[in-house]
């Protein structure tokens, strides 16, 4: 079984209730099918997608294309996928959810690609949120969202979004934030949470809450149809370092943060994100690489001390 989603509520009181979100055909094939062109030129593998498997191109997570240089320590653009941020719908969805005009224009993005392999396995395995080490951030800078480049259906490799477990992390998180909650998953998941399976249609958008578990199945499909699709960071320029749960004026993003009450948050819940910035800066400045100063710091806080 998996979670089907709430046809009575907005997309943008679904993430909040849910830390997802789906809408049909937000991004207009045009894109869809120059980008799809643009990733088969990437792969060199001009045939049908059908006979795309495990072996040949793969599951692939390693094709990023990363403007801020802080985030990873290769980077780099490509100027066919980035018109993805010319789309104006997809603007303006993604402008509601953060209540206006609050992204920080960084072009941050990569290719999710899954292909046919014989193998399922269980639709809970691998469970998980987007942080390695704790503390994770009880509030944060934004959300991320899926493009779908192609058609998928059931087992695709398609992406599961585990619905309210935005909700549940974050109190667990601030009740345990010396533990990671990736290694803690069953205890905050639970028995009973099904899935959402991302089956999309070309240009479908899945807006994701970054405290939202999330996995995806083997792909395994009856047409052997893969999963490839754009995942895309959409931050804020500024760290959200307070959260009013009675404030009316909260937009969804905002909304979706204050299930459990008012939060302050501290400079200690940037320190896992911060070191590791000073890491990748430490090596491009050994590398001789010129980097702009806004790329040196995570977050609105001084950046900690490396102890």
């Amino acid at each position: 079984m998996t979670f089907a989603m709430d046809e009575s509520l907005s997309f943008a009181d679904h993430f909040v209730e849910y830390g997802f979100a789906v809408v049909k055909g937000l991004v207009d094939h045009e894109f869809c099918d120059e980008a799809l062109d643009e990733v088969r030129r990437i792969l060199a593998d001009d045939r049908p997608l059908y006979e795309w498997d495990e072996e040949k191109p793969g599951t692939r997570y390693d094709l990023q294309w990363y403007e801020d240089m802080g985030r990873i320590e290769q980077s780099g653009r490509n100027a066919v996928l980035e018109k993805l941020y010319e789309q104006p719908r997809l603007r303006a969805a993604w402008s509601e959810l953060h209540g206006g005009d609050k992204w920080d224009g960084v072009r941050n993005y990569h290719l999710f690609l899954k292909c046919y392999n014989p193998q399922p396995k269980q639709l809970r395995e691998g469970a998980h949120i987007d942080f390695h080490a704790p503390p994770v951030p009880v509030l944060y800078r934004g959300f991320s969202f899926q493009v779908a480049l192609v058609d998928t259906e059931p087992g695709s490799g398609n992406y599961l979004a585990y619905p309210g477990t935005h909700k549940t992390n974050q109190k667990w998180i601030v009740e345990h934030p010396d533990l990671h909650i990736n290694q803690n998953v069953q205890d905050v998941l639970g028995p009973d949470v099904e899935p959402y399976e991302f089956v999309a249609e070309v240009g479908d958008v899945l807006f994701v809450h970054y405290l939202t578990f999330h996995s995806g199945s083997a792909c395994h499909s009856t047409n052997r149809l893969p999963r490839i699709g754009l995942h895309v960071e959409c931050f804020r320029p500024n760290w959200l370092t307070s959260i009013d749960s009675a404030d009316p004026a909260l937009s969804p993003w905002e909304r979706s943060l204050a299930h459990n009450g008012p939060y302050e948050a501290s400079a200690a819940e940037a320190e896992y994100q911060a070191k590791e910035r000073q890491r990748i800066m430490t090596l491009l400045d050994e590398q001789g690489i010129d980097v702009d100063e806004k790329w040196r710091h995570y977050s609105d806080w001084p950046v900690p001390p490396i102890l």
